[in-house]
């Protein structure tokens, strides 16, 4: 009776063992998800304004009777090209800036995440930023039908425009990298953050540096850590005076939103670095507007380009330009994406609308607790309102 017992407890064990092999392995297959045009509204910041909010996007099938093959065909050459990419309407230049750097040195990356399924559908791989697996979204083949004046892309092309519908499938916010809303909305993918774009579209990690550590670094040195991630094949961006404290610190405070051919808060995709005969050293970029670029004229001063076809967005600049106007720094590792810890996980949502109206509201009331503290302190007028702003700033900076 005992033996008998002993190995119906083995074969139970061995048929669990058995299930939990098969389960790991069926679950680690990521599943398709599929997701259908009439899931998609606008919702476009840019292109409401000209067209209505919350409206329902009609699509249309590739023409292929178009002069312009990159409008039927996911990869007209054999591969994705830089020039396919052109910034339209939508305030997607991060996603674009990240495309195009991919594309620049690795477009295989591009090729192996759109599958063409052959019956009318793209299976898109996009990497989960909370997980740090794939999701596979099979989406549609089609693109976005909106007038001339509102279009998404300046080249409506295919490949594009499905990575597109794919991120906005997976619907994360690029800010907080967590699920906001069941909508597909167009304006979920607008004005994010360039690195977790590059970390969904590549697998990979990305080290960022932000304002404080480029100004620590100096020309010399960040033109030596340029140059040696492009001598490495590596992907990078970047993005132009974002934070004007630091530009300040720099000698470098604009008054409007470009300046002569630098645009603010816009992403570049950095392409090349080098020195000239001159022993000048120069970092090339390219703008995703598929134009606005810049050169030097006689004088050394800096001059917008006026004709787009030359320059297809790239351009040099000189690295005390770059140096004073880089607002940050996105280099991608060869190391595979690491899933999001709880620290960042909490942090990356602080970022999200309901936590600033919290943490602002929480600051406000520690600010005035410390001022009525203030009050018992004899203190003249003068004093206590130059105390007041600081407290104020001390408590927000705490939570931030």
């Amino acid at each position: 009776m005992k033996n008998k017992i002993e190995k119906f407890i083995s074969a139970v064990l061995v048929i669990f063992l058995i299930c939990y092999c098969i389960d790991i392995k069926i679950s680690a297959e990521p599943i398709v998800e599929y997701i259908s045009d009439d899931q998609f509204i606008l919702g476009s910041y840019q292109i409401s304004s000209l067209i209505g909010n919350d409206q329902r996007l009609s699509f249309k099938e590739p023409d292929i009777n178009s002069t312009n093959p990159l409008e039927y065909e996911l990869f007209p050459n054999g591969s994705p090209k830089p020039d396919d990419i052109e910034q339209g309407k939508s305030r997607i230049c991060y996603l674009l800036a990240a495309l195009s750097s991919i594309v620049e040195t690795h477009p295989e990356l591009i090729k192996e995440a759109i599958t063409d399924n052959g019956d009318g559908t793209v299976t898109v791989k996009i990497y989960d930023l909370n997980t740090a697996k794939i999701r596979l979204i099979k989406v549609q083949k089609t693109i976005p039908n909106l007038p001339r004046c509102c279009k998404i892309l300046g080249k409506e092309c295919l490949w594009v425009h499905m990575l597109i519908k794919g991120l906005i499938a997976v619907n994360l916010d690029q800010h907080a990298c967590c699920k906001i809303s069941p909508t597909k909305k167009y304006a979920a993918i607008e004005n994010g953050a360039v690195a977790p774009a590059l970390k969904m579209l590549t697998g990979r990690n990305v080290t960022e540096y932000k304002d404080f550590s480029i100004f620590k670094m100096g020309e010399e040195k960040l033109f030596n850590v340029i140059k040696e991630a492009l001598r490495d094949k590596k992907i990078l961006t970047c993005d132009f005076n974002h934070n004007r404290f630091v530009a300040t610190i720099h000698g470098f405070l604009p008054l409007g939103c470009s300046d002569r051919g630098l645009v603010y808060g816009h992403c570049y995709s950095i392409v090349g670095a080098y020195e000239d005969s001159l022993g000048q050293k120069w970092i090339k970029v390219r703008n995703p507007w598929h134009g606005f670029s810049i050169f030097y004229d006689s004088l050394d001063n800096r001059c917008v380009e006026p004709n787009d076809n030359i320059s297809e967005g790239y351009f040099s600049l000189k690295i005390k330009d770059f140096y004073k106007a880089c607002g940050s720094l996105q280099v991608v590792d060869d190391t595979t994406l690491n899933p999001m810890r709880l620290f960042d996980k909490i942090k990356e949502k602080a970022y999200t609308v309901p936590s600033r109206l919290a943490i602002i509201t929480l600051s406000f009331v520690l600010t005035e607790y410390g001022f009525a503290k203030l009050n018992s302190i004899k203190l003249d007028t003068n004093t206590r309102l130059l105390l007041y702003p600081l407290l104020s700033i001390a408590t927000n900076l705490i939570f931030w």
